[in-house]
């Protein structure tokens, strides 16, 4: 492929398989990856194993998740997700945002996390448009809903062996996405095994980055391995 030759061609030390790692973010991003690889005829690579912590794998319901309860401790996530989203750029924030205005300026770059989330406040109905809470959901709605649903990670039968990481107690991803992801693949018939973490989000990320150091460098051959993370 034209990434091995050019890495050969810039003297790097090919491996014969890799590890793929990431937590939160980096853990939706890990599972992505690996079904983009699986899915791209002539990969350079084996991809050995897999290890996915504190990931969201099911956007759709983990977006009414906090729809229902209408709280969220990282309130920012909710614009930031849909600003995401929106890379066609075919909703309108008015639709999505009470305070359309507000929330694009606190999403400018300017502002950190603990700001935004100070500014917004932990009830999302005081963040995001009213039709978010009716049966009849307008057209940025209608949209974005379908969007979460092209960008499930769990239609889809993973070869590569994939260990699941979570905290039980997980505060900002809830835990029934690593549970729905084991259950899914099992059933596909994928190598799949989760290993629960103690504490809430953040705690388990460092559980998360101890248990991978601990199980893979003890080995007389380390592999490679790539990280994402938030």
């Amino acid at each position: 492929s034209d990434l091995r030759e050019y890495l050969i061609s810039e003297d790097f030390q090919l491996p014969d398989a890799i590890t793929l790692a990431g937590y939160s973010q980096g853990g939706s991003a890990t599972l992505a990856l690996l079904r983009e690889i699986e899915n791209t005829p002539g990969f350079p690579w084996q991809i050995d194993h897999v290890y996915a912590g504190g990931g969201v794998y099911d956007f759709t319901a983990t977006f009414d998740h906090f729809l229902e309860q209408n709280y969220m401790t990282m309130p920012a996530l909710a614009p930031y997700l849909i600003r995401g989203l929106n890379v066609r750029e075919d909703m309108i924030p008015g639709e999505l945002f009470l305070n359309p205005t507000e929330i694009l300026t606190l999403l400018n770059g300017q502002h950190g996390m603990s700001e935004i989330n100070a500014q917004l406040g932990s009830r999302l109905d005081r963040i995001l448009h009213a039709d978010f809470y009716t049966s009849t959901p307008n057209a940025s709605i209608q949209r974005l809903l379908e969007i979460l649903d092209e960008n499930t990670l769990l239609n889809w039968t993973p070869h590569a062996p994939i260990t699941l990481m979570h905290a039980v107690d997980d505060d900002v991803v809830p835990y029934f996405n690593s549970q729905k992801a084991l259950n899914e693949f099992s059933t596909r018939g994928c190598n799949t095994e989760l290993i629960n973490l103690n504490g809430n989000h953040n705690t388990g990320a460092i559980n998360f980055f101890v248990k991978l150091l601990l199980n893979n460098f003890q080995l007389p051959n380390p592999p490679n391995i790539f990280t994402y993370s938030a």
